[in-house]
């Protein structure tokens, strides 16, 4: 007890004193009691809170005294080994706030830990196998900021990360029951030579996967740590690995299987590392991207199909994949060029979305019918939710990096889906069940991230359903404010300045000399504003060609005409008038200069006499009403209509 109150004193009137001389004495003072004490299993029991602020007392300390020159010196001098020999043979219960201070020193005192690196390792793996997942998670991180700091030559950060590579190898394909079943995959000699971190045979099957995870998590914190130096990436070790170890998993991935939880999460960390080299090497791993598609083919084909959770959940591991090669490579990953490939993945998914979505048998689903009500089948699993969400990630990253790139037909294909299935799940009535409510419009939102994307990146040959999509987004913006409201919004801004008209030079030369109103805007153009006003129809050439034959002028434009005629009159009055003036002062000049001159005034006026003939109401339809100035016209299937009905 005694111990407890001098720690508490130390603790909340020394250690947090703004005076740097009462902090220093008061830190070496708790190093010292610290580094002194001896806990047994019954002690740690009984008193683990307090132990436990103890060590964050100590590791607050430690990260403060850094700060200063000398008694960081002093610390890393007396303290810094002793105190690694302390807390590597602290209790089992303290293992998590043990290795959070060798982390601190670790981290802070690289130098004085230098020589006890070694012991830090080994206590960091003799934690790998336990089953507690916060000690495991720990150690990890331990391990992978030691071997990265660690002044050691014999090992490269490569070698390191294979040697882990190969221990999570032994320890998947050592528990009972399980082969390679890949004999094509060959893993390097440089892979194979190494030695394992851990005596995998010694140890039972369900330690064997506590290592694995450890290991593999370690891996991750080693590609994150990495990606900032330059380091070795060994991208084809770890894809063979990645081979063999996923068809390994998934061959055991059944509803009876013991370790399947466990055996799953492997499969989880073995994708992050994927994804972290991914992020990490970029570029330098597009020459492996058709390699690792394909073994996600031979992944997903070894999973049973339908709605369990076990393919759910592989399937929402390849999304990710997916995500993170379109999303980082992008074209570069040359994926676009195989996409049939990719569509036999995504249309599983597709079909099982189409299922989720069950309408009423007295109703009939129209694109742009009315709203319909749509019930939620409510058999889907958490699993098969989140498979459906990272199936519309990627397919939001594929439109988004290589959406122009794509063969047509499956970017139509693509894109006549997000617009069926956005009014299948829009309404969903009130008695429904809160869950179903909820499942729809996590599932509309993510559509809409989708439909957004196929509006910033529309494909040269494919047809572009604009209005479709006003309508659709229309219909989300109405609704209260929340994600879905601002995509909506969003949205409906993209296909304003989709739907703007842009005027062409000579017509904007022309603006600069026409009347201005107060707010700043030519009296003779429209500006389009707000989301689509009513003042403009987007509907089809042939209802276009026919409306245009009742238009007539609106009384601004009939203004600007009137002022125009003005303004050439004046000019061709000054003209005559300069000419008349040459005429009388130099009559000793031949005719050829009164032909020049008359020549300045018909140049002088010409180029308002085209504008007014090509542009008579600053509209650039053709005859049957298409928009020559635009690229979308009736190639596409709709037409855009920038000029004012007459409604008055």
């Amino acid at each position: 007890m005694a111990n407890a109150e001098h720690f508490a004193f130390l603790y909340r009137h020394r250690l947090l004193s703004p005076s740097l001389e009462e902090f220093n004495s008061a830190a070496l003072d708790l190093l010292s009691t610290f580094r002194g004490q001896k806990c047994d299993g019954e002690a740690v029991s009984r008193d683990f809170r307090f132990l436990e602020a103890q060590y964050s007392a100590v590791a607050y300390v430690l990260i403060r005294a850094a700060d200063d020159s000398a008694i960081r010196k002093e610390v890393g001098l007396r303290h810094a080994v002793p105190l690694v020999t302390y807390l590597t043979a602290s209790h089992s219960m303290l293992a998590v706030p043990s290795m959070r201070c060798l982390q601190v020193l670790q981290y802070y005192y690289p130098s004085a830990c230098g020589n006890v690196s070694q012991r830090i390792e080994s206590y960091a793996v003799s934690n790998f196998s336990s089953h507690n997942a916060d000690v495991r998670r720990q150690a990890a991180c331990l391990y992978a900021l030691t071997t990265s700091m660690s002044n050691k030559k014999d090992l490269s950060w490569g070698d390191r990360f294979r040697t882990l590579l190969r221990t999570s190898h032994e320890a998947v394909c050592s528990i009972n029951g399980f082969r390679h079943v890949d004999k094509n995959c060959t893993l390097k000699s440089s892979f194979l030579s190494l030695n394992s971190i851990v005596d995998i045979p010694s140890l039972e099957p369900s330690k064997m996967l506590n290592v694995c995870r450890s290991v593999l998590y370690c891996l991750v914190e080693m590609v994150k740590i990495g990606a900032d130096q330059t380091v070795e990436l060994p991208v084809l070790e770890l894809i063979a690995c990645f081979e063999c170890l996923s068809l390994v998993i998934a061959a055991k991935l059944k509803p009876d299987d013991g370790f399947r939880l466990e055996l799953q999460e492997v499969l989880t960390l073995l994708f992050d590392i994927l994804t972290s080299i991914i992020a990490a090497a970029k570029l330098l791993f597009a020459p492996f991207c058709s390699r690792i598609c394909h073994a996600f083919f031979k992944l997903l084909k070894s999973v049973p199909k339908g709605h369990s959770s076990n393919a759910a959940a592989v399937r929402a591991l390849v999304y990710d994949g997916l995500t993170s090669l379109f999303t980082y490579l992008g074209a570069a990953s040359k994926l676009h060029l195989k996409f049939q490939d990719i569509l036999q993945i995504l249309q599983e998914e597709m079909s099982i979305c189409a299922l989720w979505l069950q309408r009423e048998s007295d109703t009939q689903h129209k694109l742009h019918g009315q709203r319909q009500h749509i019930y939620l089948s409510l058999h889907a699993n958490v699993e098969q939710h989140i498979s459906v969400q990272k199936f519309l990630r990627t397919l939001e990253a594929i439109v988004s990096n290589v959406g122009s790139l794509l063969p047509p037909e499956s970017y139509q294909m693509l894109q006549l889906f997000v617009l069926r299935m956005l009014p299948r799940c829009e309404t969903i009535t009130e008695d429904s069940d809160f869950v179903v409510r909820s499942i729809a419009r996590k599932l509309r939102t993510s559509l809409c991230r989708v439909l957004n994307a196929f509006l910033l990146n529309p494909h040269p040959k494919s047809p572009y359903y604009l209005n479709v999509g006003i309508d659709l987004l229309r219909r989300g913006a109405a609704d209260k404010g929340d994600i879905l409201t601002a995509l909506s919004k969003h949205g409906l801004s993209i296909c304003d300045r989709i739907a703007k008209p842009v005027m062409p030079i000579s017509q904007s030369i022309t603006c600069i000399e026409a009347e201005r109103n107060t707010d700043g805007t030519a009296a003779d153009v429209e500006i389009l504003s707000g989301h689509l006003q009513d003042s403009f129809s987007i509907g089809k050439t042939a209802s276009v060609a026919q409306k245009n034959e009742g238009r007539r002028r609106s009384p601004s434009n009939d203004v600007v005409v009137a002022k125009r005629q003005r303004t050439k009159s004046t000019e061709s009055q000054r003209t005559s008038d300069s000419s008349e003036h040459v005429s009388q002062t130099k009559l000793v000049e031949n005719d050829n200069a009164f032909q020049s001159t008359s020549a300045l005034q018909v140049d002088s006026v010409e180029p308002f006499g085209s504008i007014e003939e090509n542009y008579p109401n600053y509209a650039c339809n053709d005859e049957s009403g298409s928009d020559i100035g635009s690229d979308s016209g009736s190639s596409l299937g709709f037409e855009i209509n920038l000029v004012p009905r007459n409604d008055r």
